[in-house]
């Protein structure tokens, strides 16, 4: 039987969740409120709560897709808002959108360090191309592994998401902020040099910040070709100076374009990388025809930067002679 605060039901899906703990008083919401069942692993159950971190109802499974009356929030520190379906029915925001809160607040930027802490264990854990956005499914993030976020943002109603990367968030469910800073270091950034010439946008379109993950100035149309001042690598990711203040991501940058010529990537030669994950070594950055040596550089350690090269927006270090290493398996960090 259905449950009667059904508000539409769409196709099947999604996953369970795991307990935490209960630590806040609910907050009503109007009756009007509406949300919907948007799970990252589109192909396994969702399963409802009696209480928010409370029991699994393993008879009861939402399908992906349906919308369903909001009637209660519950916030959980640590773990994101919880939402009352119906009488003992329980949903957490990892795997339910409030609708009509995306536009609600802003980014803060904050810079920090935290670690993919998944209540579920071993289950995969996926970004968002923004907060409470789209899933980004190429890529997912291993349990225990730490990553920098530069920008937070609290959507109310729906939780708080981190940006570890460029247009890449991850949800307060499986992120586990370990340390912050209030006035953050990027626009210094990993090093800088001056890289004049120019670059197109690509056809995703771009945001122009007033610093290396900073606040958003104003959005740049695709296909417009803009003139370079400098350049800077922050946390792997290259950044172009279009003028005081005004910042572009390299990942969104046409480099097969004609009006795309810029100079070298910047390199400090104080960086070091500290891997995340086991990390393979290539002749050469993989886009630029390299292959694989057949070593494998564990997790945990540190390698001193001699060179940085990017392709598409991915950053690739050369760590001794011809031994490059993908940065997106690591940190670069100030030695």
């Amino acid at each position: 039987m259905k449950h009667p605060n059904l508000f539409m039901a769409v196709t099947v899906s999604t996953l369970a969740l795991s307990g935490v703990l209960l630590s806040q008083q609910p907050t009503r919401v109007q009756a009007s409120s509406v949300g919907t069942v948007v799970n990252p692993m589109a192909n396994a159950p969702v399963y409802v709560y009696d209480a928010p971190g409370g029991n699994v109802n393993y008879s009861r499974t939402l399908p992906n897709g349906s919308a369903w009356q909001i009637n209660t929030v519950q916030a959980v520190p640590g773990r994101g808002n919880w939402y009352e379906l119906g009488p003992n029915v329980w949903i957490n925001d990892y795997v339910f959108k409030a609708a009509d809160t995306s536009s609600s607040s802003t980014p803060t930027t904050q810079s920090g360090v935290g670690t993919i802490a998944n209540p579920q264990g071993d289950v995969a854990v996926y970004a968002y191309d923004k907060p409470a956005g789209s899933l980004i499914a190429t890529q997912t993030y291993a349990n225990g592994t730490r990553w920098q976020f530069n920008q937070v943002q609290t959507i109310p109603g729906v939780g708080t998401f981190y940006e570890i990367g460029p247009n890449i968030w991850i949800n307060d469910y499986v992120f586990q902020v370990d340390s912050t800073k209030a006035s953050p270091d990027t626009p210094s950034g990993d090093g800088s040099q001056t890289a004049p010439g120019t670059v197109t946008i690509s056809s995703t379109g771009a945001n122009l910040r007033d610093a290396p993950y900073g606040n958003i100035l104003r959005w740049l149309d695709a296909g417009t070709t803009w003139q370079v001042t400098g350049s800077k690598t922050v946390g792997g990711v290259v950044w172009y100076q279009l003028g005081t203040a005004q910042w572009v991501c390299a990942s969104t940058i046409d480099l097969t374009s004609p009006g795309t010529n810029v100079t070298g990537t910047p390199a400090n030669p104080n960086q070091v990388l500290h891997l995340t994950n086991a990390a393979p070594v290539f002749t050469a950055p993989a886009p630029a025809g390299g292959g694989l040596t057949g070593q494998i550089l564990p997790t945990n350690t540190d390698w001193r930067v001699l060179d940085l090269k990017t392709f598409d927006g991915a950053t690739w270090a050369l760590v001794g002679s011809n031994q490059w290493l993908a940065v997106v398996n690591g940190q670069l960090i100030n030695a």
